[in-house]
Protein backbone atom coordinates (compact mmCIF):
# COMPACT_ATOMS: atom_id res chain seq x y z
CA UNK A 1 0.00 0.00 0.00
CA UNK A 2 1.51 3.34 -1.07
CA UNK A 3 2.35 6.07 1.45
CA UNK A 4 -0.52 8.43 0.57
CA UNK A 5 -3.00 5.68 1.35
CA UNK A 6 -1.24 4.71 4.58
CA UNK A 7 -1.25 8.33 5.71
CA UNK A 8 -4.91 8.66 4.77
CA UNK A 9 -5.80 5.68 6.96
CA UNK A 10 -4.01 7.15 9.98
CA UNK A 11 -5.79 10.49 9.54
CA UNK A 12 -9.10 8.64 9.12
CA UNK A 13 -8.39 6.80 12.38
CA UNK A 14 -7.28 9.84 14.38
CA UNK A 15 -9.48 12.49 12.71
CA UNK A 16 -6.74 14.93 13.69
CA UNK A 17 -3.94 15.97 11.33
CA UNK A 18 -1.46 16.83 14.11
CA UNK A 19 -1.88 13.51 15.96
CA UNK A 20 -1.72 11.55 12.72
CA UNK A 21 1.48 13.35 11.68
CA UNK A 22 3.13 12.64 15.04
CA UNK A 23 2.09 9.00 14.81
CA UNK A 24 3.75 8.68 11.39
CA UNK A 25 6.81 10.78 12.36
CA UNK A 26 6.25 13.48 9.74
CA UNK A 27 5.32 17.16 9.99
CA UNK A 28 1.74 18.37 10.06
CA UNK A 29 2.37 20.29 6.83
CA UNK A 30 3.70 17.18 5.11
CA UNK A 31 0.68 15.14 6.25
CA UNK A 32 -1.70 17.81 4.91
CA UNK A 33 0.10 17.76 1.57
CA UNK A 34 -0.20 13.96 1.31
CA UNK A 35 -3.95 14.16 1.91
CA UNK A 36 -4.38 17.03 -0.54
CA UNK A 37 -2.40 15.11 -3.20
CA UNK A 38 -4.53 12.00 -2.66
CA UNK A 39 -7.74 14.01 -3.04
CA UNK A 40 -6.41 15.49 -6.29
CA UNK A 41 -5.46 12.04 -7.61
CA UNK A 42 -8.91 10.66 -6.82
CA UNK A 43 -10.76 13.82 -7.94
CA UNK A 44 -12.87 13.81 -4.81
CA UNK A 45 -13.02 15.31 -1.35
CA UNK A 46 -12.14 12.76 1.34
CA UNK A 47 -12.46 14.93 4.48
CA UNK A 48 -14.76 17.66 5.70
CA UNK A 49 -12.55 20.33 7.28
CA UNK A 50 -15.33 22.23 9.12
CA UNK A 51 -16.71 22.44 11.74
CA UNK A 52 -14.22 19.66 12.58
CA UNK A 53 -12.30 17.03 10.61
CA UNK A 54 -14.55 14.19 9.48
CA UNK A 55 -14.73 11.70 6.63
CA UNK A 56 -16.96 12.43 3.67
CA UNK A 57 -19.03 9.53 2.31
CA UNK A 58 -16.29 9.04 -0.31
CA UNK A 59 -13.67 9.06 2.46
CA UNK A 60 -15.60 6.43 4.40
CA UNK A 61 -15.82 4.29 1.25
CA UNK A 62 -12.06 4.57 0.69
CA UNK A 63 -11.26 3.79 4.35
CA UNK A 64 -13.46 0.69 4.30
CA UNK A 65 -11.86 -0.54 1.07
CA UNK A 66 -8.34 0.05 2.40
CA UNK A 67 -9.14 -1.84 5.61
CA UNK A 68 -10.19 -4.80 3.49
CA UNK A 69 -7.02 -4.52 1.38
CA UNK A 70 -4.87 -4.40 4.52
CA UNK A 71 -6.49 -7.58 5.84
CA UNK A 72 -5.95 -9.32 2.49
CA UNK A 73 -2.28 -8.28 2.44
CA UNK A 74 -1.76 -9.50 6.01
CA UNK A 75 -3.58 -12.76 5.22
CA UNK A 76 -1.27 -13.41 2.26
CA UNK A 77 1.84 -12.77 4.37
CA UNK A 78 0.50 -14.93 7.23
CA UNK A 79 -0.39 -17.80 4.91
CA UNK A 80 3.03 -17.73 3.29
CA UNK A 81 4.85 -17.65 6.64
CA UNK A 82 2.42 -19.43 8.97
CA UNK A 83 4.81 -22.12 10.24
CA UNK A 84 8.11 -20.35 9.57
CA UNK A 85 9.94 -20.06 12.90
CA UNK A 86 12.33 -17.50 11.40
CA UNK A 87 9.53 -15.18 10.26
CA UNK A 88 9.81 -11.72 11.83
CA UNK A 89 6.35 -10.36 12.56
CA UNK A 90 4.17 -8.83 15.25
CA UNK A 91 1.00 -9.61 17.17
CA UNK A 92 -1.01 -6.52 18.06
CA UNK A 93 -2.99 -7.27 21.22
CA UNK A 94 -5.72 -5.01 22.61
CA UNK A 95 -5.95 -5.23 26.40
CA UNK A 96 -6.44 -3.06 29.48
CA UNK A 97 -3.45 -1.99 31.60
CA UNK A 98 -4.79 -3.85 34.65
CA UNK A 99 -5.35 -7.13 32.81
CA UNK A 100 -2.01 -6.91 31.03
CA UNK A 101 -0.13 -6.31 34.28
CA UNK A 102 -1.54 -9.54 35.71
CA UNK A 103 -1.48 -11.89 32.72
CA UNK A 104 1.34 -10.84 30.43
CA UNK A 105 4.34 -11.37 32.76
CA UNK A 106 3.59 -15.12 32.55
CA UNK A 107 2.22 -15.33 29.02
CA UNK A 108 4.81 -13.37 27.02
CA UNK A 109 7.90 -15.31 28.26
CA UNK A 110 6.12 -18.62 27.54
CA UNK A 111 5.19 -17.39 24.06
CA UNK A 112 8.66 -16.04 23.24
CA UNK A 113 10.15 -19.47 23.91
CA UNK A 114 8.04 -20.72 21.00
CA UNK A 115 8.21 -17.70 18.68
CA UNK A 116 11.29 -15.62 19.45
CA UNK A 117 10.97 -13.49 16.28
CA UNK A 118 7.36 -12.44 16.83
CA UNK A 119 6.98 -9.16 18.71
CA UNK A 120 4.00 -8.88 21.06
CA UNK A 121 2.68 -5.32 20.87
CA UNK A 122 0.20 -4.40 23.61
CA UNK A 123 -2.28 -1.65 22.79
CA UNK A 124 -4.03 -0.43 25.91
CA UNK A 125 -7.67 0.56 26.20
CA UNK A 126 -10.42 -0.15 28.74
CA UNK A 127 -13.38 0.33 26.40
CA UNK A 128 -14.48 -2.47 24.10
CA UNK A 129 -16.11 -0.08 21.63
CA UNK A 130 -12.63 1.20 20.73
CA UNK A 131 -11.17 -2.29 20.67
CA UNK A 132 -13.99 -3.69 18.51
CA UNK A 133 -13.52 -0.85 16.04
CA UNK A 134 -9.77 -1.51 15.83
CA UNK A 135 -10.35 -5.26 15.44
CA UNK A 136 -12.79 -4.79 12.57
CA UNK A 137 -10.47 -2.33 10.81
CA UNK A 138 -7.50 -4.66 11.12
CA UNK A 139 -5.38 -2.56 13.50
CA UNK A 140 -5.52 -5.32 16.14
CA UNK A 141 -4.91 -9.03 15.74
CA UNK A 142 -6.88 -9.87 18.86
CA UNK A 143 -8.49 -8.46 21.98
CA UNK A 144 -8.38 -9.90 25.52
CA UNK A 145 -10.76 -8.68 28.18
CA UNK A 146 -14.32 -8.28 29.42
CA UNK A 147 -16.92 -8.04 26.68
CA UNK A 148 -20.33 -9.07 25.41
CA UNK A 149 -20.53 -9.67 21.65
CA UNK A 150 -23.73 -10.96 20.07
CA UNK A 151 -23.77 -12.45 16.56
CA UNK A 152 -20.97 -10.32 15.14
CA UNK A 153 -20.36 -10.75 11.40
CA UNK A 154 -16.71 -9.81 11.77
CA UNK A 155 -15.52 -10.97 15.19
CA UNK A 156 -14.83 -14.49 16.41
CA UNK A 157 -15.02 -14.99 20.19
CA UNK A 158 -13.07 -17.49 22.30
CA UNK A 159 -14.69 -17.63 25.78
CA UNK A 160 -12.15 -17.74 28.59
CA UNK A 161 -14.34 -17.58 31.69
CA UNK A 162 -17.49 -16.05 33.16
CA UNK A 163 -15.81 -13.97 35.84
CA UNK A 164 -17.59 -13.30 39.09
CA UNK A 165 -17.88 -9.71 40.21
CA UNK A 166 -16.78 -9.07 43.79
CA UNK A 167 -17.43 -6.49 46.44
CA UNK A 168 -14.10 -5.52 48.02
CA UNK A 169 -14.40 -3.82 51.41
CA UNK A 170 -12.05 -3.14 54.31
CA UNK A 171 -12.56 -4.56 57.77
CA UNK A 172 -13.07 -1.03 59.12
CA UNK A 173 -15.85 -0.18 56.66
CA UNK A 174 -17.47 -3.58 57.13
CA UNK A 175 -17.66 -2.96 60.88
CA UNK A 176 -18.92 0.59 60.38
CA UNK A 177 -21.70 -0.13 57.88
CA UNK A 178 -22.59 -3.84 57.94
CA UNK A 179 -21.73 -5.58 61.24
CA UNK A 180 -24.49 -3.95 63.30
CA UNK A 181 -27.19 -5.26 60.96
CA UNK A 182 -25.51 -8.53 60.02
CA UNK A 183 -22.91 -9.66 62.60
CA UNK A 184 -22.34 -12.96 60.72
CA UNK A 185 -21.85 -11.18 57.38
CA UNK A 186 -18.38 -12.60 56.65
CA UNK A 187 -19.80 -16.12 56.86
CA UNK A 188 -23.11 -15.21 55.21
CA UNK A 189 -21.53 -13.41 52.25
CA UNK A 190 -18.98 -16.11 51.47
CA UNK A 191 -21.09 -17.58 48.67
CA UNK A 192 -22.76 -14.36 47.58
CA UNK A 193 -23.61 -10.89 48.82
CA UNK A 194 -26.73 -8.86 48.05
CA UNK A 195 -25.60 -5.43 46.85
CA UNK A 196 -28.70 -3.77 48.22
CA UNK A 197 -27.29 -4.34 51.74
CA UNK A 198 -24.39 -2.01 50.84
CA UNK A 199 -26.52 0.99 49.85
CA UNK A 200 -25.06 3.19 52.63
CA UNK A 201 -21.42 2.28 51.88
CA UNK A 202 -19.35 4.75 49.80
CA UNK A 203 -18.04 3.09 46.62
CA UNK A 204 -15.01 3.50 44.34
CA UNK A 205 -16.36 2.37 40.97
CA UNK A 206 -14.90 1.81 37.52
CA UNK A 207 -15.03 4.66 35.02
CA UNK A 208 -18.14 4.76 32.83
CA UNK A 209 -16.29 3.85 29.62
CA UNK A 210 -15.26 0.42 30.90
CA UNK A 211 -17.41 -2.46 29.71
CA UNK A 212 -17.51 -4.11 33.15
CA UNK A 213 -19.04 -0.86 34.47
CA UNK A 214 -21.68 -0.92 31.75
CA UNK A 215 -22.55 -4.53 32.49
CA UNK A 216 -23.00 -4.10 36.22
CA UNK A 217 -24.73 -0.71 35.78
CA UNK A 218 -27.43 -2.42 33.71
CA UNK A 219 -27.72 -5.03 36.45
CA UNK A 220 -28.06 -2.30 39.10
CA UNK A 221 -30.73 -0.53 37.07
CA UNK A 222 -32.81 -3.66 36.40
CA UNK A 223 -32.64 -4.65 40.10
CA UNK A 224 -33.26 -1.17 41.55
CA UNK A 225 -29.81 -0.99 43.18
CA UNK A 226 -28.29 2.43 43.82
CA UNK A 227 -24.73 2.62 45.14
CA UNK A 228 -23.17 5.72 46.65
CA UNK A 229 -20.28 6.38 44.24
CA UNK A 230 -17.69 8.89 45.46
CA UNK A 231 -14.66 8.13 43.25
CA UNK A 232 -14.16 6.56 39.79
CA UNK A 233 -10.96 4.93 38.57
CA UNK A 234 -10.03 2.47 35.81
CA UNK A 235 -7.00 1.26 37.82
CA UNK A 236 -7.80 -1.84 39.89
CA UNK A 237 -4.59 -1.62 41.91
CA UNK A 238 -5.38 1.99 42.83
CA UNK A 239 -8.92 1.03 43.83
CA UNK A 240 -7.43 -1.66 46.08
CA UNK A 241 -5.19 0.88 47.81
CA UNK A 242 -8.11 3.29 48.27
CA UNK A 243 -10.19 0.45 49.75
CA UNK A 244 -7.39 -0.30 52.20
CA UNK A 245 -7.41 3.36 53.21
CA UNK A 246 -11.16 3.25 53.94
CA UNK A 247 -12.11 5.64 51.15
CA UNK A 248 -14.78 3.23 50.00
CA UNK A 249 -15.64 -0.27 48.85
CA UNK A 250 -15.05 -1.38 45.25
CA UNK A 251 -16.55 -3.65 42.61
CA UNK A 252 -13.90 -5.82 40.93
CA UNK A 253 -13.86 -8.51 38.32
CA UNK A 254 -12.45 -11.83 39.48
CA UNK A 255 -9.07 -11.52 37.78
CA UNK A 256 -8.29 -8.29 39.66
CA UNK A 257 -8.64 -9.98 43.05
CA UNK A 258 -4.91 -10.72 42.90
CA UNK A 259 -4.30 -7.11 43.98
CA UNK A 260 -6.48 -7.71 47.04
CA UNK A 261 -4.89 -11.07 47.82
CA UNK A 262 -1.40 -9.56 47.56
CA UNK A 263 -2.39 -6.68 49.87
CA UNK A 264 -3.68 -9.11 52.51
CA UNK A 265 -0.45 -11.12 52.27
CA UNK A 266 1.75 -8.09 52.89
CA UNK A 267 -0.10 -6.46 55.82
CA UNK A 268 -2.04 -7.61 58.83
CA UNK A 269 -3.91 -4.35 59.42
CA UNK A 270 -7.31 -3.48 58.03
CA UNK A 271 -7.91 -6.78 56.20
CA UNK A 272 -9.70 -6.52 52.84
CA UNK A 273 -12.69 -8.82 52.45
CA UNK A 274 -14.10 -9.80 49.08
CA UNK A 275 -17.51 -11.32 48.46
CA UNK A 276 -19.03 -12.48 45.14
CA UNK A 277 -22.02 -10.42 44.03
CA UNK A 278 -25.11 -12.60 43.94
CA UNK A 279 -26.31 -13.35 40.41
CA UNK A 280 -23.75 -11.29 38.51
CA UNK A 281 -20.91 -12.46 36.24
CA UNK A 282 -19.13 -10.87 33.26
CA UNK A 283 -17.68 -12.73 30.25
CA UNK A 284 -13.91 -12.76 29.86
CA UNK A 285 -13.02 -13.41 26.22
CA UNK A 286 -10.39 -13.43 23.52
CA UNK A 287 -11.65 -12.03 20.20
CA UNK A 288 -10.19 -11.81 16.70
CA UNK A 289 -11.31 -10.86 13.19
CA UNK A 290 -13.19 -13.69 11.47
CA UNK A 291 -11.73 -12.83 8.07
CA UNK A 292 -8.14 -12.69 9.24
CA UNK A 293 -6.07 -15.80 8.60
CA UNK A 294 -4.67 -17.07 11.89
CA UNK A 295 -1.05 -18.00 11.39
CA UNK A 296 0.44 -20.74 13.53
CA UNK A 297 2.13 -18.14 15.75
CA UNK A 298 -1.26 -16.49 16.42
CA UNK A 299 -2.96 -19.83 17.19
CA UNK A 300 -0.16 -20.69 19.62
CA UNK A 301 -0.69 -17.37 21.42
CA UNK A 302 -4.41 -18.11 21.79
CA UNK A 303 -3.64 -21.56 23.20
CA UNK A 304 -1.21 -20.10 25.74
CA UNK A 305 -3.73 -17.45 26.78
CA UNK A 306 -6.43 -20.09 27.34
CA UNK A 307 -4.07 -22.35 29.31
CA UNK A 308 -2.45 -19.65 31.46
CA UNK A 309 -5.80 -17.95 32.16
CA UNK A 310 -7.29 -21.23 33.39
CA UNK A 311 -4.28 -21.78 35.68
CA UNK A 312 -4.53 -18.23 36.98
CA UNK A 313 -8.24 -18.49 37.83
CA UNK A 314 -7.55 -21.81 39.53
CA UNK A 315 -4.85 -20.14 41.63
CA UNK A 316 -7.31 -17.47 42.72
CA UNK A 317 -9.65 -20.11 44.10
CA UNK A 318 -6.95 -21.79 46.22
Amino acid sequence: MENNLRYFLVVAEELNISRAARKMFITQQSMSMHIKRLEEEMHTKLFNRKPHLSLTSEGEMLAETLHQIRILEENLSNRLNSGNQEYKGALNIGISHSRANILMPQIIPAYKKMWRNIDVVLQYDNTFENMENRLVRGYLDMFIGISQIDNSDNIEVVPLRNENLYIVISENLLKKFIFSQNPDCVKNFKNGADLSLFKDVPFILNTEGELSYKIYSRYFESNGIHLHSIISSDDSQLRTVMCANDLGAAIMVELMLMHVINYNKTTEKNHLYYFPVTGLTVPSILAYHKKKFLAEYARDFINIIAKESALYYKKLQM
